[in-house]
This record gives C-alpha cells, structure tokens and sequence, in this order.
C-alpha cells in the first residue's frame, strides 16, 4: 500500500519492555501524514511501509535515537504519550488502522509545522 503523502492512523502503545506497554496501557491513535519530515523517509516511517491496514508491528528504540527515529514526529509522539523524560528504550506496538488521500492544504500545514529543522515547534528553540 502506497502510504506517501497520505494521512495514516495508528493505534499505538509504548512501554518500557516488550512485555510490559506501561506508558499507553490502552492503544492511542496516533495521525501525520507519511513522508513529509524534512530529512526524508524516517526508520518509523520504513516500519510502517510494508504494512497493510489491521496489521501490525512491534520495535524497540534507544532513548537517545527517539529524534533520528521519529523525525518530525517526535514532538506530537512525546506529547500523546506523555513522555517528559525519555527512557534508555522504548518498546512499540503500532497498528495501521487506516490510510487516506489528504488534501494539499493538509500537507502544507503538516510541513509548515515541522519547522526548519524537523522538530515540529516542540523543543524551546523559538521555531513554533
């Protein structure tokens, strides 16, 4: 399924352990817009590429990579999570629910949001 420049619905759960989802013990849904971070195709992104809608994939990320990993998502990754402090890792469980055609306005204002630099307005340099 051709996900760029689409609008992707995830249902997502964080944890501290693969066996253990203690950040998000319920799934929270999680929307952007596929390929739009600045850098290019994030690994996020390669994770979900293959994926076909109710499928599903687990990953593990070192705290550390959570920027190179995410890109342009982190920001509203962090927020929907509650994530203040980042853990040495993280483990995923996402879900592709859904994937629809946007709008041109829609991917406009998903870039405009990014930043100069990919951080999405959420890391105090004065870029929101």
């Amino acid at each position: 399924m051709e996900k760029s420049l689409k609008k992707v619905d995830l249902a997502l759960k964080v944890g501290s352990s693969s066996q253990s989802y203690n950040f998000t013990p319920d799934a929270l849904s999680f929307e952007f817009i596929f390929g739009i971070d600045p850098a290019g195709i994030t690994p996020f992104e390669r994770y979900l590429a293959d994926l076909q809608e109710g499928e599903q994939t687990t990953f593990r990320v070192d705290g550390a990579a959570l920027h190179s990993f995410f890109g342009n998502q982190v920001s509203p990754l962090r927020q929907i999570v509650g994530l203040h402090l980042v853990p040495p890792e993280l483990y995923f469980q996402v879900q592709l629910i859904g994937c629809r055609d946007t709008e041109p306005r829609e991917v406009v204002q998903a870039m405009a949001r990014t930043g100069g630099h990919g951080c999405g307005g959420g890391c105090d340099c004065g870029c929101s």
